[in-house]
């Protein structure tokens, strides 16, 4: 697997978010993910507080999310376990095939006092290849570890 990897990436015509898989400890399966945002204000690039246990759950709800637009409001949310309230982001869909991101990630390198907050409304369809390379990054992890299970 080549890092980092990119496993959300969305863009408008002012504004890129990414966010990729920064590093893997094989032996431990511990997984360091990071935020590059970048918007004629800011320009910022960090690692966020996030388990793959938060990520996949947010791939399973938002491949559940989208597989369900039928013309009802649906919603995934990918944020920290608990009370840390560290990372939020979220993807909205409407009933006109919209979807709207909300984010707040606050960055480990600033002891958690800076980050960023945004919101991006884009057409669902650029969805579909965050949510591909999100399928590959878990089939190419599970086969690593040998199991589909992810803490």
């Amino acid at each position: 697997m080549q890092l980092p990897y990119a496993l959300i990436t969305l863009s408008d015509d002012h504004r890129k978010f990414i966010f990729q898989c920064l590093s893997i400890d094989y032996n431990t399966m511990y997984v360091k993910f990071g935020i590059i945002y970048r918007s004629p204000e800011v320009n910022a690039k960090f690692s966020c507080d996030i388990t793959i246990g938060n990520v996949y759950d947010f791939y399973v709800s938002l491949d559940m999310a989208y597989d369900l637009l039928d013309g009802t409001e649906t919603k995934a949310v990918l944020e920290t376990y608990g009370s840390l309230d560290r990372t939020e982001f979220s993807v909205e869909f409407d009933r006109k095939g919209h979807c709207t991101l909300k984010s707040r990630f606050l960055s480990r390198e600033s002891h958690y006092q800076n980050g960023i907050n945004f919101q991006m409304k884009l057409d669902q369809s650029y969805l579909i290849d965050s949510m591909k390379a999100m399928s590959r990054f878990f089939k190419e992890l599970s086969e690593i570890q040998g199991n589909s299970v992810f803490y």
